[in-house]
């Protein structure tokens, strides 16, 4: 062995500059999504943007205008728990089911009215 730790040989994934590990606080290169000496999850600088779709505007206004079609957005959101996970789409799922209900009484009810027009006439 030349004397060099073979967990120290692993890529990073933009190169570049070393930070410290929140666990260990052994220094780690920039990039890596887990330390490769503690094996723990690295969590992103406090400056550090995630995805546009992560944000909670985002977020809110995906499940707002694209009901169930927006629960992806929420799936792969790192910063929602399991519990806040299942929450969400509980509650998306149960607006959904109301509001179809909703439309389908609303069109049955302007279907009667334009045929009581119908025979008015």
């Amino acid at each position: 062995m030349d004397g060099i730790d073979r967990r120290d040989e692993q890529i990073s994934l933009s190169g570049g500059s070393a930070r410290r590990c929140n666990f260990c606080q052994r220094e780690v290169r920039e990039g890596f999504l887990f330390c490769p000496f503690c094996g723990k999850r690295i969590r992103p600088r406090e400056g550090s943007q995630g995805r546009w779709y992560h944000s909670g505007y985002a977020v809110a206004l995906g499940l707002a205008t694209l009901g169930p079609f927006a629960l992806p957005m929420v799936w792969s959101n790192p910063r929602y728990t399991i519990l806040m996970k299942i929450a969400l789409t509980i509650l998306t799922l149960v607006l959904t089911v109301l509001l179809v209900y909703i439309l389908v009484i609303a069109c049955a009810r302007l279907v009667e009215q334009f045929r009581q027009l119908m025979t008015a006439y």
